[in-house]
């Protein structure tokens, strides 16, 4: 099933992972938990019901929400950024959906070191500064071939990588 297949994914590379619907009101207890006494940003696409779950914490935040359009997209429905008190010292702030991540002051070569489950493999491979894209012998190379790190994560650092890669040009 998908959302075991996330789950595992995102676990072994140290992420908590919550499954939540404000359809059904699953996981939101352990939404509260997480979010307790913590000022937290709901990011992410449009459409993936950041408003929505706002609107399930904080009822009278009375966040717009719109339905995915037919080709499957978010609408954008949110426009501005709005932070809003939930109880005590526990905070949200929703924002806007995005298309693409921007990653301002982040050098391709550093991204390495924003994947987690990459630092045992830190200094492993033949060269030192390797950015486990091309190089042979890499040990990060090696550990997805052999299953160690999922091949669908390292896919999204090979795309990072190339995205970076790609805005420096301009």
């Amino acid at each position: 099933e998908k959302t075991d297949m996330l789950r595992r994914m995102y676990e072994n590379c140290g992420c908590r992972v919550i499954f939540t619907s404000t359809y059904s009101r699953s996981g939101i207890d352990a939404m509260h938990e997480v979010l307790d006494g913590k000022t937290s940003i709901l990011a992410g696409p449009s459409g993936v019901g950041k408003s929505s779950m706002t609107n399930l914490l904080k009822p009278e935040a009375g966040m717009e929400t719109a339905d995915i359009s037919r080709i499957g997209r978010g609408k954008h429905t949110t426009r501005h950024s709005e932070i809003f008190h939930l109880y005590d010292s526990t905070y949200i702030c929703d924002t806007p959906g995005f298309t693409s991540l921007d990653l301002p002051g982040l050098e391709k070569e550093e991204l390495r070191f924003c994947f987690t489950e990459f630092q045992k493999y830190e200094g492993k491979c033949r060269f030192k500064g390797c950015v486990h894209v091309d190089e042979p012998d890499c040990a990060v190379k090696e550990a997805v071939q052999n299953g160690w790190i999922d091949s669908r994560r390292y896919r999204h650092y090979l795309n990072f990588y190339q995205e970076l890669k790609a805005y420096k040009k301009y």
